[in-house]
């Protein structure tokens, strides 16, 4: 579980293929206090650290993976990370599984200012999940959406946001991994017709006090 407030970034120093995955090599700043096993969001994707060495680490990603957003790697692309929730910890961006449900095409970057406004293109199958003043993760990072129109949501990134993490180095047309909001995806299992039990309906919802 992440928050999506980016701590470093760091740079992919290898790309090497390992039984069926794709083995990863991340140098960044905090490698030294990782262990072997621990949970490292590698632009929004919850990958495990498998090996330890000269600051950097090691992780794997599955096909599934890949296929999700992993391959937009290279070697000495910059990349935003986040290590793990503790519980008891601040949640200062929103519940973020890493658990990344696809790709967001940039639509464009205007900067106003020292801050700036991104607007990507969100797949059709997604953006169900997204709605104005809800948050979404993209490329690992917590982002509010101040508006959605034609499947093109917009968000305002701040200027530490613009500093601390890679936003600010993408352009037209580049993909971008995209999270939804995992309480919209919930929310859709509750009120669909297979959930095996009984439906939530707007009349349920008055019945228990909303």
């Amino acid at each position: 579980m992440f928050t999506g407030l980016v701590e470093c970034t760091g740079r992919v120093v290898g790309l090497t293929p390992e039984g069926g995955c794709q083995a990863v090599t991340v140098s960044c700043p905090f490698a030294a206090e990782l262990a072997i096993g621990q949970s490292v969001a590698v632009d929004g994707a919850c990958l495990t650290v498998s090996a330890l060495a000269d600051g950097a680490f090691r992780v794997l990603m599955t096909a599934e993976t890949v296929s999700r957003g992993g391959s937009s790697l290279q070697v000495g692309k910059r990349v935003n990370l986040e290590r793990a929730l503790k519980l008891g910890g601040r949640l200062d961006g929103h519940l973020v599984l890493g658990h990344v449900d696809g790709t967001a095409r940039v639509v464009s970057l205007r900067r106003s200012g020292s801050s700036a406004l991104l607007t990507v293109l969100i797949p059709n199958e997604l953006r169900r999940y997204v709605a104005v003043k809800g948050s979404v993760a993209l490329d690992g990072v917590s982002l509010t959406v101040a508006s959605f129109e034609g499947g093109a949501a917009s968000v305002a990134v701040i200027p530490q946001t613009l500093d601390d993490t890679t936003l600010g180095e993408r352009r037209s047309g580049d993909l971008i991994n995209l999270e939804v909001d995992v309480i919209a995806r919930y929310l859709e299992r509750l009120v669909s017709n297979d959930t095996g039990g009984e439906n939530l309906t707007m009349a349920k919802l008055a019945e228990m006090g909303w």
